[in-house]
């Protein structure tokens, strides 16, 4: 019993009190859920409960709609009076449209639950509003509804997910809107669409891509020019600009006129066409050369795209190994190493320098000076002798175009150990008369062992600079006890790639505590 109301309580006042709180608990129902829809925004089917709020008294006022929740007035049963609600009312979470009541249908409870007739919206969306989860109609009588309109996150107007007009459910709509998931119009998705974003893995402008992106050219002969081919592609979809082409200088400067040419690639690029260019290098002076050639284009190379180029002009050559291992050698003992040296282009300042304390320039086996005829040879000879003991490294070095030009370093190194009691006779060979493809007369050399104790194993071996034209031919040398000798015959085989000049090589021997050094000297000729 409601409080106040006395002992003359009724049934049928019962009764009446009853309806009068089942009418307001559906209003407290329908503005919960018009306030959860107006914030969030409801399906279609979430629309008006079938008994509709109007009912004694016009429409129970709520916020997200334009208009009120219910018809400006209705029935006893519930639904909003003719077609679809009065004017100018939204639904519950509503838009500005013309309006559909909470409950839907033409009079009350006759029309479908999640409709409305005429042109109104169900609950939860109206034709015009800024709507998050409505449709323009509903699948009453009108010319909307959920079948051909939005569904539960369609909307007419700027919705976060769907699309006007005859829109479409939750991934997109056909007119202007755009859904989360894509749109066909002119909205983007968030994941893709048909709009801006690109296919695939190409990039959606031009894009220029190049291959190879440096360059070894190597020995250069100074006069002479080096060719190397590049291609430029443009990996984007669009077009690029005109490639355009510079050579800056690295390391020195590249001087004037510039070293390094560029030509080709003079036009624009379509997508997924490529142009092949050539760097040419004609250095104009001896030595190092580095340069970076510089590639720009716009659009297409947002940045620079650069290749590196390195080459070493020359102007002479020479007939030496770069290395040269002496073998072992006693202190005192002299080795001699010729190189010659051929001139590519006129030289006007040649030199010969030494390093180490061991190596000197033989001045008089030298014939190189300061100048040289182009196409013109001549030798340089250097000595190596060492009085300590010990791993010896030493340097010969010939140069011309001055200390930023051309330099042929050559490296000498021995291991120098001390005399022991084995010794060998003749120190100093006469000269071998080699001829090409013959072999000479053999000179044996006699080991004696001096000491007062067995030698250790001995053993021999032909090393140096033209170790290749002689031979040993026979020996009988393992170990000797004290005063004991023993013989190594050596002779000159060259072979017929060999040319006609002096060879130079070192006869070895050693028992493991002893090394004795004997220099072999031999002038090679053709027969006739």
């Amino acid at each position: 019993m409601p409080e106040g109301a006395g002992r003359h309580w009724t049934r049928a006042s019962h009764d009446a009190y009853a309806s009068r709180m089942a009418h307001a608990m559906n209003a407290r129902v329908l503005l919960a859920l018009a306030l959860v829809c107006g914030s969030y925004g409801c399906g279609g089917k979430t629309s008006g409960l079938q008994s509709g709020v109007a009912g004694k008294g016009g429409a129970i006022a709520v916020t997200g709609g334009s208009a009120s929740l219910g018809g400006s007035a209705g029935s006893a049963r519930g639904g909003g009076a003719g077609a679809g609600g009065a004017g100018t009312g939204g639904a519950a979470t509503g838009g500005t449209g013309i309006g559909g009541q909470a409950s839907g249908g033409a009079s009350g409870m006759d029309a479908a639950a999640p409709g409305g007739s005429g042109s109104g919206g169900l609950a939860t969306g109206g034709a015009a509003g800024a709507v998050a989860t409505g449709g323009s109609g509903v699948a009453g009588t009108g010319t909307g509804g959920a079948g051909t309109g939005g569904a539960a996150t369609g909307g007419a107007g700027a919705v976060a997910a769907g699309g006007s007009g005859s829109g479409g459910a939750r991934t997109g709509g056909a007119g202007t809107g755009g859904a989360q998931t894509g749109g066909s119009g002119s909205g983007g998705a968030r994941t893709g669409g048909t709009g801006a974003g690109g296919t695939g893995g190409t990039p959606p402008g031009a894009f220029l891509d190049l291959a190879p992106t440096s360059m070894d050219f190597g020995q250069i002969a100074l006069g002479t020019t080096a060719v190397a081919t590049f291609t430029l592609t443009n990996q984007g979809a669009s077009p690029s600009g005109v490639p355009s082409f510079a050579a800056e200088g690295a390391t020195y400067p590249l001087g004037t006129p510039n070293p390094v040419t560029v030509s080709g690639c003079g036009a624009a690029l379509a997508p997924n066409a490529s142009c092949t260019f050539t760097i040419s290098v004609t250095p104009s002076k001896l030595g190092l050369l580095q340069a970076f050639v510089r590639i720009t284009a716009d659009p297409g190379a947002q940045s620079r795209l650069t290749i590196y180029v390195v080459g070493w002009a020359i102007g002479f050559e020479v007939t030496s190994p770069s290395s040269l291992d002496l073998g072992d050698l006693a202190p005192g003992v002299s080795v001699k190493h010729s190189i010659t040296v051929t001139a590519l282009i006129a030289l006007s300042d040649l030199t010969v320098r030494t390093s180490g304390e061991d190596l000197s320039v033989d001045a008089s086996a030298t014939t190189c000076t300061a100048t040289l005829a182009q196409g013109a040879s001549c030798v340089v000879t250097v000595e190596f002798l060492a009085s300590t003991v010990g791993w010896k490294r030493d340097y010969v070095g010939i140069n011309a175009g001055g200390d930023s030009g051309q330099i042929v370093s050559i490296q000498l190194t021995a291991n120098v150990s001390k005399s022991s009691d084995l010794a060998v006779e003749p120190r100093t060979p006469p000269t071998y008369a080699c001829v090409i493809e013959q072999t000479s007369p053999p000179v044996v050399f006699t080991v004696t062992n001096l000491g007062d104790t067995p030698s250790g194993t001995i053993t021999s071996a032909i090393v140096g600079e033209s170790a290749r034209d002689f031979a040993i031919s026979d020996t009988d040398c393992t170990s000797l006890t004290p005063q004991a000798t023993c013989t190594v015959s050596v002779v000159c085989s060259p072979p017929m790639s060999a040319t006609t000049a002096t060879r130079h090589a070192i006869l070895s021997v050693t028992d493991g505590n002893t090394h004795l050094s004997v220099p072999l000297d031999g002038e090679v000729s053709f027969a006739f």
